[in-house]
């Protein structure tokens, strides 16, 4: 085998042990001041170089310690043994030629640990090109295609003068990257050292570099010989500030309207004129809004000028970029920058015509252009979720943010004397805490503990106010938290379930409270979000605050807990549930009332409702007046507005083009509600509209008044009215949160007080699936339809003749979804509902069967939703606090003087991390758990240890979750595994041992003491060995609570699992006197996680065994439990001396 070979596979090994990439490796790198390679690591790397390297020495544990470095250990493996004898000198120094000083191996590591602190490094190249790299235009163009792709600069606004750091931002390990990719276009290309990257300041010095030739020390300029050529591929290039000038350019285009040629801003050829650009926006708005082209003028506003809502915006934006090929995308992100039709064009033509905080060029597309022709729709089983309470144990951890160093907590009042007790307890923890009245107050907080859902509450309309109040102090600190790191915690009392029981009474309209944090959750990525719904239950104020702090402090990663006063702790989940398939409660002789149903999707509803022929009345905003004349002709919306303008001309007025648009809205909308009306005349129904204000309790009143004498006593209500006023949470006003409100709750609220006496069979309440698991833009419209969900199990109790349904609805493939924005939900992977199987689902829940009141309808599974995105709602982080007041069994964990935290102890906080992320889904598989460095706990007793464990959804992984532990700052990784929830292993048989044994009574306490079981009296797990073979051993164990531990919150008995693998490793140790640590679980199945307190076996079988390296199978049988740990792999720690085996 060639040494060219050995190389490459060890450095292969050492990245996919380590992290580190392999082109940041060198030869010459010390082993463990180095790279951080302990001697376990060191084992493991070691067996999997020679797994894939058949024929190489084996290496004895003694001889470990004389490899200090790669180059050791790879003159090692060529057959010399380093600096054992002179001879090996020429072996040495030939596979470690050009490797740098050790000052140089400290940067590197320093390099890859702060990338920031290598900017300026001068060591020099010294490889040699070989043939066949290609001329130096195609060097040239292929370099600058690399850099565009990796780091999304257009290829004409980089220059090989600009420096990778300081010009372009490009670190050491994108420098790393797209030197890596260069050389794979680039065949023949010279090797890059990690050393020799720092001295590559520029791209002239990539350039020059590989093409024979090394940058001097202080460079931009080349020394000696290497000048021509340095001046033959930079000639042309701008100065230092024009530089400056194309990275602002790029990162903020609104600060370059007069840029020099060559700077571009995202823009590609083809785009046209500026006048093109303009007279092309203003007819794609004419033609999608109906304005006249001579009526509209650049400093129009969308919004308030125009009538253009965001999802206008998007069509407007599709259609504009459709017609001027060319132009940048735009990501919905960008969209709320652009206010005028001067903004938008502005941005399309990179002029400085927006405002100061101008959107940037997107880099992903927001939407695809729809297909051209549409399927006809067919009638699909929809999905149908009930919300289900899911019992879920504390896991012991910290929310993030809570610790961080300047953290301000603020705590809102409540006035019930909880917040008091609650800001006393954090700061009896250390932590920095207010109690906030203000919510100006709030902006100088760090995170925000919102109490207003615990206040006193007589009547539905005191717990709207505190909806109210909860966004007032939300809305203060959303400048803060939208792009930080933070923390949002919202409490509420709707019954410790959030109203699952339908015990909340009045307080289900404090339900809105958790929809907000849903929404933050959505909006604010980088913080840390959770609402809990706190049952007062009568107790004192002292224990509330003691429970929201407890939560705080050391609940879990879940978003969303509910805390009953007489019950577990629990989270939410969802469950299928197959729609109800009973006799329909309505029927000829029945009178619906239904809100919003002239229109929309409620219309669509209602339409099939009338096949039965019931009595419907609709109470609609929309008045059915006459159009004016010379309207009645016009069809499209830019006909009506032409005809309208006209008429009004002819009457000497000028409206404004909102003015203009309302009146062309009222239009459409009275022939939409005539003609529904019509539709559902001809289905059979009898049908009376009422022009009514829901939010007005006297304009509801009178209109059922109206209903009851020409229909009879009300047997159904239907309330599908609403109004949505989308702008993100720091954006978003009270005054359009009341104005959400009072459609859909108070329009509510009016509806069940007028109809207390009426003969309901059935109340069918359309929700939204952003009240499950929030949306952008939409907190007042989730929060609003939560109350929904929450008055809904109210009132099945209280009516139990009658059927009530709150439905959350996916977005449909109708209404206010065009083409353009279809196209965005489908690049979401939000599958839109068709109208025909809407209908259908609709029709469905007046069925009677099943007990669900609270339902998520056609909009896929709902916790799967909360993957759909690569914010926030991708990933749950979480703080573990190791003390020994948490965890005290750590000090029977001792390797030397130092406690360790043992991987079982990992595999539990990566299950509990998961399960938050997908409640109800049960307990995943975890596999490939790995421990990439090992966590010794120094200050044990002294200081706490706080580590940060992650889960989160990978793209195109389905329900797999990558897990990972790192250090506090988020940056050093410990640990990693995948949880899969699709997975179902079969429970594995009690007996994995596979081979004959010999009976055999050893006890346990017979076997501790040795350098191999190193385990104090809380970990001493054996009770006894009861078989034994060379292949396996079967035994005994104690658990948690045999051993005295208190976890009765616990999800695995961790004593019993770490004596599975204390099994295995006191065997190992018996048979070759080698003692090991496990160092990677290859699958970890769980089975009804019940911890028995005794009666807990054990069978270990062994696959593989050496001296440095061991991979069996670990079964644990008790009573309600089963786990099995497959492929774990044990390496020796070589610091401790081999002993006799003992047979």
């Amino acid at each position: 085998m060639s040494s060219e070979a050995l190389r490459t596979t060890l450095l292969a090994v050492v990245s996919e042990k380590t992290g580190y990439p392999t082109d940041m490796l060198d030869l010459s790198l010390e082993l463990e001041a180095g790279l951080g390679i302990d001697s376990i690591k060191r084992v493991e790397i070691l067996s999997a170089f020679r797994e894939r390297m058949p024929g190489l020495p084996e290496v004895a544990p003694s001889q470990l310690a004389a490899l200090n470095t790669l180059g050791d250990v790879l003159a090692f493996m060529q057959g010399a043994a380093p600096q054992l004898a002179d001879s090996n000198t020429s072996v040495r120094s030939e596979v470690v030629q050009g490797a740098p000083t050790p000052s140089v191996r400290a940067e590197l590591v320093e390099a890859f640990t702060n990338p920031s602190t290598s900017s300026g490094r001068t060591e020099g190249a010294s490889s040699v090109r070989t043939e066949g790299a290609g001329s130096s235009e195609a060097l040239r163009t292929t370099l600058l295609a690399v850099v565009s792709e990796k780091t999304g600069y257009p290829t004409d606004m980089l220059d090989l003068s600009l420096e990778l750091e300081s010009g372009l931002g490009i670190d050491s390990i994108k420098r790393v990257e797209i030197l890596s990719a260069f050389r794979e276009r680039m065949p023949g290309l010279p090797e890059v050292a990690p050393s020799q990257l720092a001295a590559l300041n520029t791209l002239g010095d990539v350039l020059a570099f590989m093409q024979g030739a090394a940058p001097a020390a202080p460079a931009p300029q080349l020394a000696g010989s290497n000048t021509s050529v340095r001046s033959e591929v930079v000639q042309g290039a701008p100065t230092p500030s024009v530089r400056a000038e194309l990275v602002e350019a790029f990162t903020n285009p609104s600060t370059s309207s007069e840029r020099t040629e060559g700077a571009g801003s995202g823009r590609t050829e083809g785009a046209g004129s500026s006048e093109a650009l303009r007279t092309t926006l203003l007819a794609v708005v004419s033609e999608k809004t109906g304005y006249p082209t001579d009526m509209l003028d650049l400093s129009l506003e969308l919004e308030s000028g125009l009538g253009i809502d965001s999802i206008k915006r998007v069509e407007i934006l599709s259609a504009f970029r459709e017609r001027m090929p060319g132009l940048p995308e735009v990501a919905p992100s960008q969209l709320a920058a652009l206010n005028t039709l001067g903004d938008v064009l502005g941005f399309m033509g990179g002029s400085a015509a927006t405002a100061a905080a101008a959107p940037q060029a997107a880099t992903n597309p927001a939407f695809i252009a729809p297909p051209a022709t549409q399927a006809a729709p067919v009638v699909n089983l929809l999905p149908r979720h009930a919300v289900r309470a899911v019992p879920q144990a504390a896991a012991g951890f910290t929310m993030p943010g809570l610790h961080q160093p300047g953290a301000i907590i603020g705590v809102t009042d409540d006035g019930q004397g909880v917040a008091p007790l609650v800001v006393k307890a954090l700061q009896t923890q250390g932590i920095t805490a207010r109690l906030l009245t203000d919510p100006a107050a709030s902006t100088a907080c760090t995170g925000l503990i919102v109490l207003s859902g615990l206040q006193a509450v007589t009547s539905a309309p005191e717990a709207l106010k505190a909806n109210r109040r909860a966004f007032e102090f939300v809305h203060a600190m959303s400048p803060r938290l939208s792009d930080r790191d933070g923390l949002l915690v919202t409490v509420q009392d709707t019954g410790g379930d959030f109203g699952l029981t339908g015990r909340a009474g009045d307080r289900a309209y404090l339900g809105g409270i958790a929809a907000l944090a849903r929404t933050a959750a959505n909006e604010w990525p980088q913080a840390a979000v959770k609402a809990i719904d706190l049952e007062v239950g009568g107790r004192a104020p002292a224990a509330l605050a003691k429970a929201v702090v407890h939560e705080l402090l050391q609940g879990g990663a879940e978003r969303e807990v509910g805390l009953p006063a007489r019950s577990d702790r629990l989270t939410l989940g969802t469950e299928l549930c197959a729609a109800p398939a009973g006799r329909c409660v309505v029927d000829e002789r029945s009178v619906v009332v239904a809100t919003g149903g002239a229109r929309g999707v409620t219309a669509i509803c209602l339409q099939e409702l009338a096949r039965l022929k019931p009595r419907i009345a609709i109470l609609g905003r929309t008045p059915l007046e006459d159009e004016p004349p010379g309207v009645k002709t016009a069809l499209t919306d830019p006909e009506i507005k032409r005809a309208l303008l006209a008429n009004e001309t002819a009457q000497g007025r000028q409206p404004t083009p909102m003015q203009l648009s309302r009146m062309a809205q009222a239009v459409q909308a009275a022939r939409e509600v005539r003609s529904n009306l019509q539709a559902m005349q001809a289905a059979g129904a009898q049908v009376l509209y009422c022009v009514t204000d829901v939010s007005d309790a006297g304009s509801v009143q009178q209109a059922l008044t109206q209903v009851r004498q020409q229909f009879g006593p009300v047997t159904g209500l239907v309330h599908g009215a609403g109004v949505l006023a989308d702008k993100l949470i720091k954006d978003k006003t009270l005054a359009q949160v009341d104005s959400v409100f009072a459609t859909k709750v108070e329009g509510l609220l009016h509806l069940l007080t007028a109809l207390r006496d009426d003969p309901l069979q059935a109340i069918v309440l359309f929700s939204s699936v952003a009240a499950r698991v929030g949306n952008p833009g939409q907190c007042d419209y989730a929060m609003a339809n939560e109350v929904l969900n929450q008055v809904a199990l109210v009132e099945a109790p209280r009516r139990p003749g009658c059927l009530v349904r709150s439905i959350g609805w996916g977005p449909w493939d109708g209404g206010m979804v065009t083409p353009a924005l279809r196209a965005h939900f489908d690049a979401q992977r939000v599958s839109l509902i068709d109208q025909r199987s809407g209908a259908a689902a609709f029709m469905a829940e007046l069925n009677e069967g099943g007990p669900e009141v609270q339902l998520v309808v056609g909009a896929g599974e709902p916790r799967e939703l909360l993957a759909r995105d690569t914010g926030h709602r991708g990933a749950i982080t979480a703080e573990v606090v190791v003390d020994p007041q948490r965890y005290p069994f750590l000090a029977s964990h001792c390797i030397g003087a130092e406690p360790v935290v043992p991987v079982v102890l990992v595999a539990e906080w990566f299950l509990r991390a998961a399960m938050a992320l997908m409640p109800g889904a049960g307990v995943p598989t975890l596999r490939d758990l790995r421990v990439v460095r090992g966590v010794v706990l120094r200050e044990w007793g002294q200081r706490d240890t706080r580590l940060r464990v992650t889960a989160r959804f990978e793209p195109g992984a389905g329900r797999q979750l990558r897990c990972e532990l790192h250090g506090s700052d988020g940056q050093v990784l410990h640990y990693s595994a995948t949880a899969d929830f699709a997975a179902s292993p079969p429970i594995p048989e009690p007996d994995a041992a596979g081979t004959p044994l010999r009976s055999c009574d050893v006890q346990g306490h017979t076997l501790y003491g040795t350098p191999a079981l190193f385990h104090g009296p809380e970990l001493q797990a054996i009770r006894r060995i009861s078989a034994m073979g060379e292949q396996g051993a079967v035994a005994e164990l104690y658990g948690d609570w045999a051993l005295g531990w208190d976890r009765h919150e616990a999800l695995l008995d961790l004593a019993a699992m770490d004596g599975g693998l204390q099994l295995a490793v006191g065997c190992l140790f018996q048979a070759s006197g080698s003692a090991m640590l496990p160092t990677h679980l290859g699958e970890v199945t769980v089975h009804r996680a019940a911890a028995p307190s005794e009666g807990i076996k054990c069978s270990f079988k062994l696959r593989s065994a050496n001296p440095l390296q061991a991979v069996c199978d670990i079964v644990i049988t008790g009573g309600e439990f089963t786990v099995r740990m497959a492929g774990v792999q044990l390496h020796a720690r070589v610091s401790v001396p081999v002993q006799a085996a003992h047979n």
